[in-house]
């Protein structure tokens, strides 16, 4: 995939590549790795740096076995809690046949507004194709309207105009481009969503639309143009309710296959890890008992890591996509105005 969208996204959110790949990019999998490898690491670390200090601990306490305890409570609140979120998906998908049917009419009539805006009876039918025909859509009309925009006699307002049809025309055919080929179920169709910066174009055209009388033909060509840009913003809205739908499914399968060996380690540490004396030595200069509580610890942290690593992303995309239409709430400036709009 063309990396333009994600480009755009982490621009505007003025992030790093690192950040950006934490919070969309990664495989969340690798993302929960990375996040246990680094407990682990840590309490390897401390255990090299404070030598012994565990042995004696566990001589005169139970550190081990009161975390471990505190573990498990927490392995099977965080089950729990996923089966929840689980209910509360699937709750979604029940009710009477009267409100799937109703379901059913609309989304049918918004897939044939959809095939009229794009000018073909039947508009593709998965989620990336939906949206790539709606931004080619908004492409070709753009380019109309740069065309229009002769008849316009005010130098200032027919500069304007072509300008505004440009961008338009350049942002659809990127995201166009980011689009193809994309498959429903990774996470390149969202992210290709996201690079398409909507609600600033509506607004923009918009603005232009009211600021002085427009000829026909060009309003005509700009009230087109905007027709698409409005088409797109439920369209994005559903392919993301689907996408969330997706991403917690994915969620709770993981979650609840890594919280098996997590609770068995966590209660084998309880009954059998208290005494620093079923290993003995000191691998690499750390103490062979904190190896192995160390290792304990990250297995029974997966289930957290998992959950963390899939509600980052899901949180992430939330806060890019708040308001629906011509609202702005990422930090920009408008033609016109003097101050800018704060996310």
């Amino acid at each position: 995939m063309d990396d333009g969208a994600a480009e755009s996204v982490s621009e505007r959110a003025d992030w790093s590549r690192w950040k950006r790949w934490i919070l969309l990019d990664g495989d969340r999998h690798v993302v929960a790795g990375l996040l246990v490898g680094l407990v682990f690491l840590s309490l390897v670390t401390v255990a090299w740096y404070r030598p012994g200090a565990l042995p004696s601990a566990m001589g005169s306490a139970d550190p081990v076995e009161t975390t471990f305890q505190a573990l498990t409570t927490g392995v099977i609140t965080g089950v729990t809690l996923v089966v929840t979120i689980s209910q509360l998906v699937l709750s979604e998908e029940f009710g009477p046949v009267g409100d799937q049917r109703e379901r059913m009419d609309e989304s049918v009539s918004f897939y044939d507004h959809v095939g009229d805006l794009i000018e073909d009876p039947v508009a593709p039918a998965d989620p990336a194709g939906l949206l790539e025909s709606i931004v080619v859509a908004a492409g070709d009309r753009a380019d109309d309207l740069a065309a229009a925009a002769d008849d316009v006699d005010d130098d200032g307002s027919r500069e304007q105009l072509r300008e505004y049809a440009r961008q338009v025309e350049d942002d659809a055919a990127v995201a166009a481009a980011d689009l193809s080929g994309t498959e429903f179920g990774t996470f390149e169709t969202m992210l290709a969503a996201l690079g398409f910066e909507y609600s600033t174009k509506v607004y923009e055209g918009r603005r232009l639309r009211e600021s002085e009388p427009l000829p026909t033909p060009v309003a005509d060509a700009l009230d087109e143009l905007l027709e698409a840009l409005n088409a797109y913003a439920p369209a994005r809205e559903h392919v993301k309710t689907l996408y969330f739908r997706s991403e917690l499914a994915a969620l709770s399968r993981t979650v609840v296959y890594s919280a098996v060996p997590a609770l068995v380690v966590s209660l084998v540490m309880i009954t059998y890890g208290s005494d620093p004396s079923i290993v003995a030595g000191r691998p690499l200069g750390v103490d062979a008992i904190a190896w192995v509580v160390a290792a304990a610890m990250a297995v029974a942290v997966v289930p957290f890591a998992l959950l963390l690593s899939y509600v980052l992303r899901v949180i992430t995309v939330a806060r890019r996509t708040l308001a629906i239409g011509p609202i702005v709430l990422r930090e920009t400036a408008h033609p016109g105005r003097g101050e800018s709009d704060g996310e």
